[in-house]
């Protein structure tokens, strides 16, 4: 049986949004911008010198009440609803600025993130899954 080609995903324009980080109570704006085809899901840091952690498995630092990714002591926390919206969209490549240590709870649910998204839509076809190395 052929294997049948999968292209990665990127949002269509940037996406932006703000509100209060739920466990700090901090404001946060958190801007969502395309990236290319291998880049993977990456947190940028603005309020750090745009420092980057991939939301990649070894970067998972706790998952108590959140989900935390760290890279090199920098954190940045409640990731788990924006992620679940871009993997429920099938998003594999997407650059997140926040301006804190954690991403906007909005509603507290995917919800938010997914409307704005679906209005969006998604731009296909940036390269077959599994070149560059992406997966």
């Amino acid at each position: 049986m052929a294997l049948e080609a999968h292209f990665e995903q990127t949002i269509r324009s940037e996406i932006e949004f703000s509100g209060i980080g739920l466990h700090s109570g901090a404001p946060v704006s958190m801007r969502l911008i395309p990236a290319p085809a291998g880049s993977g899901i990456v947190f940028r840091r603005t309020d750090l010198d745009n420092f980057e952690i991939a939301a990649v498995g070894r970067n998972v630092a706790k998952v108590s009440y959140a989900t935390s990714l760290m890279r090199q002591s920098v954190l940045i926390s409640t990731t788990e609803h924006l992620l679940s919206a871009l993997i429920g969209f099938g998003v594999d490549n997407v650059i997140v600025e926040v301006d804190n240590l954690e991403v906007p709870i909005l509603d507290g649910s995917a919800l938010p993130s997914r409307c704005l998204m679906c209005k969006l839509f998604i731009l296909l076809g940036l390269s077959s899954r599994g070149e560059s190395g992406s997966t």
